[in-house]
């Protein structure tokens, strides 16, 4: 990060500051499996999220970014007011939501993700309580996110709502110029995978 990027971070609390500083261009260290997903990711632009994990653990899953997702993380999701105190503010819900996905952590369809309607399109939504995410499975356990709003009252409420983000995935998704897989159709266990308690 340069310190011109830094720029905006000032004034900001260390939590926001950390979790801006984890977005990096797309090097993962310890990414042997898939790795032309990988670099495919990396010639698109997109930015890997490094979690961080327990010492000695490496990541399960991967997230990747679009140029706006990355801007709506470190800008506008900061500023989103929590609906309950005891869910923990956007930051920490979106910290703790990319430490279970990146570790692999057991999802549930409905309560964590889900893939929005038309199922053709394959775009999938990632919750917490606050927040939604959304993106596609470019690859078994590989999520690219491009588009974050506030869960209502004042954001998405009613299915219609959805509908302009959804749209927007599916226009980004299909103006990179790439060979990065398109996109993976089907059900929750096409797109991930669990880790082993052994692993």
């Amino acid at each position: 990060m340069t310190s011109r990027d830094g720029d905006h971070l000032k004034g900001r609390s260390p939590r926001v500051k950390r979790l801006a500083e984890q977005w990096a261009v797309a090097t993962p260290h310890d990414l042997t499996y898939m790795s032309s997903v990988v670099d495919a990711c990396k010639a698109a632009g997109l930015v890997a999220y490094e979690p961080m994990l327990r010492r000695g653990k490496r990541a399960w899953r991967y997230v990747f970014a679009s140029a706006a997702f990355v801007e709506w993380v470190k800008v506008d999701m900061p500023a989103i007011v929590p609906e309950h105190s005891e869910d923990g503010s956007p930051c920490e819900q979106f910290e703790q939501e990319m430490y279970g996905f990146c570790s692999g952590y057991a999802l549930a369809f409905g309560s964590d993700t889900r893939c929005l309607e038309p199922i053709r399109l394959s775009v999938w939504e990632l919750k917490t309580p606050d927040l939604r995410m959304f993106g596609w499975f470019c690859a078994k356990n590989y999520l690219v996110l491009h588009k974050g709003e506030k869960k209502g009252p004042e954001g998405l409420e009613r299915w219609d709502d959805y509908k302009p983000f959804i749209d927007e995935v599916v226009s980004f998704r299909n103006g990179l110029v790439t060979n990065l897989p398109q996109y993976v159709v089907g059900g929750l266990a096409d797109v991930v995978s669990n880790r082993s308690e052994s692993i």
